[in-house]
């Protein structure tokens, strides 16, 4: 019980070892985590595979383990006796909890167990005298169906403590409306990143609708709803992507002259709304929402569009930067930009203002904007529309 620190030698052709924890040479099974080690929290590199036997046999000071996903066997023994552990969730790729993989752990009060455990061998949960609720994936049928061997109560802690199953179909619907703490009227990861921070206790955090976050339904907010609204989260936008068109419209194009103050870079924004657009081109072309004309774009285009702006690099007369490709990626809109020069050079600075048209629901959980942009100074593109356009603001 007084480890708190593997090393293994430089060539070892059987283990390795990071941040005093030892593992398998390529790092796939963890092996042993000091008993004495100060950290309260671990999280296992998503390398893993296999927490390997007695891996965290009588840890004294842990906490919390994030398990990856990447795990898909927790070995017998895996936590034993890791008497500060107190609550844990396990991935969705674990199948079988294992003899004694939690025995002994007396301050655990609560543990999420995924839908895909079939299987909870004996003493698995043995003297986990703390242990009060048990989240579970599925649904009570579910449940009925999954093998828990708790001869001679073995696993009377797990099987005697409060368990919340997933909601049925008819409460999902309900659930849909979660998850809004932001209460902006839409369930986005914005609102999980605000749960997390007010979990985390970070100052000036404040959650508008607490009552959205309470996914286990018991007027509490912990760890478990955090994790229940990130599933349901992912649930939201995989419904989402498979119903909706995630195509980008060009609205227009507009050329805007500037003294190279500003616009050093590309930049994009999302406008849900009118009052959006006018703020945005207004703090990025210097204009009064007097002097904008929004003729290209639809009176109705937020009644179920947003519109994306991107403006490009201020570049001198002797060069210009298109946008080639937009996409959505991820929590991310992509844009693929090119840089050429044209057949004829001014000394004025410009850039652009791009605007397309997209369905609202394909942005919800857009973070930010990616550019990546490929140069080819050299080629003079003179049959091209985009040096017709140069040679036209050029002589206008």
């Amino acid at each position: 019980g007084h480890l708190t620190e593997i090393t293994v030698e430089e060539g070892n052709t059987a283990y390795s070892s990071e941040n005093g924890i030892l593992f398998d040479l390529a790092r796939t099974e963890i092996l042993c985590y000091p008993a004495a080690k100060a950290d309260a929290s671990y999280s296992i590199p998503q390398s893993v595979n296999t927490i390997g036997t007695a891996a965290f046999y009588g840890c004294l000071h842990l906490e919390e383990i994030i398990i990856p996903e990447t795990v898909t066997t927790i070995e017998e023994y895996g936590f034993y006796y890791c008497r500060g552990l107190q609550q844990i969730e396990l991935p969705e790729t674990i199948e079988t909890i294992e003899i004694a993989a939690f025995y002994g752990c007396t301050q655990m009060t609560a543990i999420y167990v995924p839908v895909s455990v079939t299987e909870v061998r004996t003493t698995a949960f043995g003297q986990c005298i703390s242990l009060t609720d048990v989240y579970y994936g599925g649904s009570e049928t579910d449940w009925a169906a999954m093998t828990v061997d708790d001869t001679m109560d073995m696993n009377a802690y797990f099987t005697g403590a409060d368990i919340h199953y997933r909601t049925t179909e008819i409460e999902a619907e309900i659930v849909a409306l979660l998850g809004d703490v932001n209460n902006d009227g839409e369930f986005t990861v914005a609102d999980v990143v605000l749960l997390q921070k007010w979990l985390l206790a970070v100052p000036d955090t404040h959650l508008a609708n607490w009552k959205a976050a309470d996914f286990c339904e018991d007027d509490r907010l912990d760890v478990f709803d955090l994790c229940l609204m990130k599933r349901a989260l992912i649930e939201k936008m995989n419904d989402i992507s498979q119903n909706v068109d995630t195509s980008f419209k060009l609205q227009g194009v507009a050329d805007i002259r500037t003294n190279g103050d500003n616009h050093t870079k590309w930049t994009g924004y999302i406008a849900r709304s009118e009052s959006d657009l006018l703020d945005i081109i207004q703090e990025n072309e210097g204009v009064s929402a007097a002097e904008i004309s929004l003729e290209d774009i639809d009176d109705n285009a937020f009644n179920d569009k947003s519109l994306v702006i991107i403006y490009s690099i201020g570049t001198a007369g002797n060069s210009y930067s298109i946008i080639d490709d937009i996409s959505i990626k991820g929590t991310d809109i992509d844009v693929s930009t090119v840089s050429k020069k044209p057949e004829i050079a001014t000394p004025d600075m410009l850039y652009r203002r791009y605007i397309y048209i997209i369905d609202k629901n394909a942005v919800t959980n857009v973070r930010g904007f990616t550019f990546n942009d490929t140069s080819s100074f050299y080629q003079n593109d003179e049959k091209s529309d985009v040096v017709n356009w140069f040679k036209d603001w050029c002589y206008s």
